[in-house]
C-alpha cells in the first residue's frame, strides 16, 4: 500500500469491498478443514445418499450484484442428520434487478446459476468457519444447539464495521437452523431478533421463521440489514443510518 496517501487508499479498498462483495469472480473463499465442493444442484435437490437444502439467504438490493445462500448436505435416508454446511453464490440474483421472493425461488430454481464459495463437514461444526477471505467479507459457521444447528455469521458493511448474527449479539440476533420432522426438512428460526426501530423482540421468545436478510448497498458500505419472514414480512436487525 502507498502509504503517502492512507486515507485515499482506505477509500478505495472500501469502494473495492461494496462493488464486489458479491461477485464470485473476484472473491477468494477457504474453509478450515475444507471438504470437496458439491456439485451445482438446485437447492433440496439429491445426488446418491444426499440432499441439499437451502437454509439462509443473504441478498444484496443492488443491480448486478449477486446473493450469497447457505445449505445444509443431509443424508437422504435420514434428513435430520445433517452431513455439512455450505455456501454458494447464486450469479445475478439481487433484490434490485429482481424481487427478493424471486431471489428465494431462485434458490430451488435448478436453472439458477452457482458457484461454490465452500463447504464445512459436520465434524467441523462448532470449530470450523467457512470464510470469504477477499476483503475479509464473510465469516460463517454452525455450532450445535440440542437437536439444532445455530448460526453465526460475520459480515463486512464498512471499512471498519461488521454485522454479526449469533456470537457476542446472540441476545439480539439468535438465529437457529430447526428440522421440521414432518416436512423432512431444515429452515431458519429466530430465537431472538432485536427489531432496531421498534427496540423490541420481534422473534418473541422464538420461532420466527426467517428466508435471510436482505441489505442496499452504496458506494460507501450497507447501512441497513433486514431479516426477512416467508410471509413477506421485515424486521430492521441493523440501522446505522
Amino acid at each position: 500500500m502507498n502509504r503517502k496517501f492512507p486515507v485515499l487508499m482506505a477509500l478505495m479498498t472500501l469502494s473495492f469491498l461494496v462493488t464486489s462483495a458479491y461477485s464470485a469472480d473476484l472473491f477468494e473463499a477457504s474453509v478450515e478443514s475444507p471438504s470437496p465442493a458439491p456439485a451445482k444442484t438446485a437447492a433440496r435437490s439429491e445426488a446418491g445418499g444426499v440432499e441439499k437444502q437451502s437454509v439462509f439467504l443473504m441478498c444484496p438490493k443492488q443491480k448486478g450484484y449477486s446473493a450469497w445462500s447457505l445449505y445444509l448436505n443431509v443424508d437422504r435416508n435420514n434428513p435430520e442428520k445433517v452431513l455439512s454446511l455450505g455456501l454458494e453464490e447464486l450469479q445475478g440474483k439481487n433484490a434490485q434487478d429482481m424481487t427478493y421472493d424471486a431471489v428465494v425461488a431462485a434458490q430451488s430454481d435448478a436453472k439458477t446459476k452457482r458457484k461454490s464459495l465452500g463447504t464445512l463437514d459436520a465434524a467441523k461444526f462448532g470449530s470450523g468457519t467457512i470464510n470469504v477471505t477477499d476483503s475479509d467479507a464473510l465469516h460463517v459457521s454452525v455450532a450445535p444447539a440440542g437437536k439444532d444447528l445455530r448460526l453465526n455469521l460475520s459480515m463486512r458493511v464498512s471499512f471498519d464495521g461488521r454485522f454479526t448474527i449469533g456470537g457476542k449479539e446472540q441476545s439480539s440476533k439468535d438465529i437457529l437452523f430447526k428440522y421440521d420432522a414432518a416436512k423432512k426438512s431444515w429452515s431458519a428460526v429466530a430465537d431472538h431478533l432485536k427489531d432496531m426501530t421498534s427496540g423490541v423482540d420481534a422473534a418473541s421468545g422464538g420461532n420466527l421463521a426467517l428466508t435471510g436478510i436482505v441489505f442496499p448497498v452504496t458506494g460507501t458500505g450497507i447501512y441497513r440489514v433486514v431479516a426477512a419472514t416467508p410471509d413477506g414480512d421485515g424486521v430492521v436487525v441493523m440501522d446505522r443510518e
